[in-house]
C-alpha cells in the first residue's frame, strides 16, 4: 500500500521509488498493490490508469477495510475474510451524507488505522511521520501476526541478563560477561554517575562470549562529541555492534547513528544468514553534547527504535538472528576501518526478551530518576 501525497515533489529522496511502484503495477501481479493518495496527488511515472484509492473522504475505519480486503484477495481467499471475523474490530464508519472529512491530519489517521489494524492481529510497517517533517512520503507495509493480540509482543517479562554500569570499567554486575577496554575509552563523569568515553579513533570495548538471545531489548545513555565519522559512510557511528555468520552485510544487529539527507539519525539494523537487510531510522535528529535514552528491541518479528522512551521508529523483520562467532563490541564493528563512536556511554542493558513500549517508558523515566 504505497500512498502519496501532495508534495512529494519536494522531499529529499530520489524520485525512483514511484518509478519502481509503477513497474510492480504493470506487471503481472500489479494487483496486488494498491497505490492511494491524499489531494489528488501525483508524480512521475503514474497516471490516472494506476487505480488510486483517493484517501481524503475515506476514514481510517475504512482504509483499514480495504486493506483487509486487498490482503484477502492477495491470499486468494474471500475477499471478506478478514472484515466478516472482524465486525467488533471494524466499526462502522460514519453516516456518509453527515461525513464531512477534515483536511488530512495525517499523523492521526495513520495512529487510528493502527490502532484498528493491529488490534485485530494485522502488523504494520510505516515510514514514521513527524509534524516537523512534512516533506516525508508513506509506505506501509501489510504483514499477519501469528495471534490476534492487541500487541505483538511475545514475551512479557523480558529478564535482564547482562548490565554494564561503565562506571570506570566495563564489569558486567548481573551476568558476569566484563568488556575489556581498547585504545582511548576513558573514565569520565556521565549523566548518572560514572560513563565511558570513547575517543572515535582506536577505542571500543569487546564483550567476549556475548549471549544470543533469540529477542533482546538494549538500552543505555548515549552522548555523542562529535557527529563526524572516519568511516565512508558519512556520519556512521557504531554503539553496538554484533557479527552474524556472513562476510559481507554482516550486522547480526546493530545500534548506531550515521548522516540520513544530510541529517544525524540514530539506526537499528540486522541481516539475516540469507542477507536480507532491515533498517530503522529514528525521527530523531541526534545533536552534540545531549544526553539520549536509547533503546532498540527485536521481538521475533519487528525491529523498533526507542529514543528518550518514546517509539522514534519500527520495521517488518520476521527473520531470526543470525549470530556468528564474534564477540559483542561497543562504538566499533571490531574492524580497523569502521565507524568508531565518538561521545559518552553508560547504563547498558541487555534484556533477553522484547520490551513493550510500557516498559521501555518506564525504564526512561526511572533512569531519569536515578
Amino acid at each position: 500500500m504505497p500512498v502519496l501525497y501532495p508534495n512529494y515533489e519536494v522531499k529529499r529522496w530520489t524520485g525512483w521509488e514511484w518509478l519502481h511502484i509503477y513497474g510492480l503495477l504493470t506487471k503481472d501481479g500489479g494487483h496486488r498493490v494498491m497505490p492511494c493518495r491524499f489531494q489528488h496527488a501525483n508524480a512521475d511515472g503514474l497516471t490516472l490508469a494506476s487505480g488510486f484509492i483517493e484517501l481524503d473522504d475515506k476514514t481510517p475505519q475504512e482504509a483499514a477495510r480495504l486493506i483487509l480486503e486487498r490482503l484477502a484477495l492477495n491470499e486468494s481467499k474471500p475477499k471478506d475474510f478478514y472484515t466478516k471475523s472482524a465486525t467488533e474490530a471494524l466499526p462502522p464508519p460514519p453516516s456518509r451524507p453527515d461525513y464531512k472529512p477534515p483536511p488530512p491530519r495525517l499523523k492521526k489517521f495513520w495512529a487510528t488505522l493502527l490502532t484498528v489494524l493491529t488490534g485485530i492481529g494485522i502488523g504494520i510497517g510505516v515510514w514514521r511521520l513527524t509534524q516537523d517533517n512534512p516533506n516525508k512520503n508513506s509506505h506501509i507495509e501489510i504483514a499477519k501476526t501469528s495471534t490476534r493480540a492487541s500487541y505483538p509482543y511475545r514475551e512479557a517479562s523480558p529478564v535482564l541478563s547482562n548490565f554494564w554500569s561503565c562506571d570506570g570499567d566495563a564489569k558486567d554486575s548481573v551476568g558476569g560477561r566484563n568488556g575489556i577496554l581498547h585504545g582511548g575509552v576513558t573514565p569520565t563523569a556521565g549523566k548518572r554517575g560514572q560513563a565511558l568515553r570513547f575517543n572515535g579513533s582506536d577505542g571500543y570495548i569487546e564483550i567476549p562470549n556475548a549471549p544470543n538471545p533469540p529477542t533482546f531489548s538494549l538500552t543505555a545513555w548515549v552522548r555523542f562529541d562529535s557527529l563526524s565519522s572516519r568511516s565512508s559512510f558519512p556520519g556512521l557511528q557504531y554503539v553496538f555492534f554484533r557479527k552474524n555468520s556472513r562476510s559481507t552485510n554482516f550486522d547480526a544487529f546493530a545500534l548506531a547513528k550515521k548522516s540520513v539527507n544530510g541529517a544525524d539519525h540514530f539506526i537499528l539494523s540486522a541481516n539475516t544468514a540469507g542477507g536480507y537487510y532491515s533498517q530503522v531510522v529514528s525521527a530523531t535528529r541526534v545533536q552534540t553534547g545531549i544526553f539520549y535514552f536509547i533503546a532498540g528491541v527485536f521481538d521475533g518479528s519487528w525491529l523498533r527504535l526507542y529514543v528518550n522512551g518514546q517509539d522514534d521508529g519500527s520495521i517488518y523483520h520476521p527473520y531470526p538472528i543470525d549470530y556468528g562467532d564474534r564477540p559483542m563490541f561497543f562504538g566499533s564493528t571490531g574492524e580497523a576501518w569502521d565507524g568508531r563512536f565518538t561521545g559518552l556511554l553508560e547504563k547498558v542493558a541487555l534484556y533477553e526478551g522484547a520490551l513493550s513500549p510500557d516498559q521501555v517508558q518506564k525504564r526512561f523515566i526511572e533512569a531519569v530518576g536515578k
